[in-house]
Formats: structure tokens, sequence, C-alpha cells
């Protein structure tokens, strides 16, 4: 966004853009909300009453983003992940997707979407038998393949885990990619060493349902 202000200040129908993804969460039953942010952006006067903070040491990416917040993680069974720009993102959903995490028994159940362009979202690729299996990075070339570039099932960036097991996998991340980032997505591989992700695909979506938007 051409702005000096943060993405998720910005105003969306009279809140703060951050505010509706966590108003959401509350309305879905979450407990405990705590905001990750980002040392070079404060987006403290845009989150409701009653927010934990937990700053991010550095920009290194989403699972550095969720590592910051491991102790608290720690004390928690299931852990709901949700991005601070998805101003649309309904409680119901969020409760479909809980749902299901709980009904599965999953390490992870992760929300994925179908986009015609799929620009540089990340891809999900799937085993054989359906399972999801990881994710794919698309921001950066080299980070993936042609084929893998195909695609059109992306991840929505909206996660439930079990909160054991992704602390013993955020431990083994790594950033040996194209952007030297951690990615959350790639605790899946690990997770799936000891039970299945699984996935839930809400209605058909357009890429204007969250922040990311690009002017043409």
């Amino acid at each position: 966004m051409r702005s000096s202000l943060p993405k998720m200040l910005h105003p969306v129908c009279g809140r703060a853009m951050v505010a509706w993804p966590i108003i959401a969460a509350r309305e879905a039953g979450a407990g405990r909300v705590v905001a990750i942010v980002s040392p070079n952006q404060n987006i403290v006067p845009g989150l409701p009453d009653k927010v934990q903070i937990v700053t991010q040491p550095q920009p290194d990416g989403t699972g550095g983003a969720i590592r910051a917040a491991l102790p608290l993680i720690e004390q928690a069974e299931t852990v709901l992940v949700l991005s601070g720009d998805v101003p649309l993102l309904s409680a119901e959903t969020i409760s479909g997707l809980l749902e299901s995490h709980a009904a599965s028994g999953a390490a992870a159940t992760m929300l994925t979407i179908e986009l015609e362009e799929p620009g540089s979202y990340g891809r999900v690729v799937r085993a054989d038998a359906g399972e999801v299996e990881r994710v794919v990075e698309a921001k950066t070339a080299g980070d993936a393949t042609p084929e893998q570039l195909a695609i059109r099932e992306v991840n929505a960036g909206t996660y439930a885990f079990q909160a054991g097991p992704l602390a013993e996998a955020l431990a083994g991340l790594s950033n040996d990619n194209a952007q030297g980032e951690y990615y959350l997505p790639d605790v899946l591989p690990a997770l799936r060493e000891g039970r299945p992700c699984r996935w839930r695909l809400p209605r058909r979506r357009s890429r204007g349902d969250d922040g990311n938007q690009q002017p043409r």
C-alpha cells in the first residue's frame, strides 16, 4: 500500500484493519488473544482492548513471528493463527476451521482458497492421497517450480494447531529459502510425521477479501 501508515492500521468500515480478525476470533470463542508485532511497525493503536502484545525481535518471516510467542504457545492446547490483514475473515469461517480441527485430531488444520490468479501466494502441495503435504512459497524467483506455480489452491494464512506439536516443530524451522525467512507453513512436513495435517476450503473468494490487493 502506498502510504506511510502501516497497512494494518488503515481504516476499514470504521475500524483499523487489524481489529476485524481479532473481533472475529473472539466471536468464534477465542480466549487469550495475542498480537505479534514487528519492531519496525507500531500497530498497537489499532488493536482492541485486552490484547496481549509480543514483539518479534526481527522481521524474519511468519515462522519467526510465531516462534516469538513460543512461551505462550507452550501454555496452550489449541493455537489459532490469523493474519492481521484479513478484515473480511468471519467468525463463522473461524468456527468452522476450529470445529474441523477438533473433530479430525490433526496436528494442524489450514484454511486454503482457490484463486484464478494466485500471484505470489504460497501454493498448497498435496500428497497422492489428497492430504496437505506442504506449502511452497512463491514470493521470489526460485521458491517454486513452474509446475508448482500452476497450482491454484493457495494458503490463506489461517491455521489451527495442536500447541505441543507446533512448539516442537517451530524449533526445527530453517530459513534456507530465496528470501532467507522462516516460513510458518514449513512446520507442516514435521507435523505430518506424527499426525495428519488437514485443510478446510471455504466458499470461493477473490483476492479482494484481504488487504493484499494490488493496484493495477
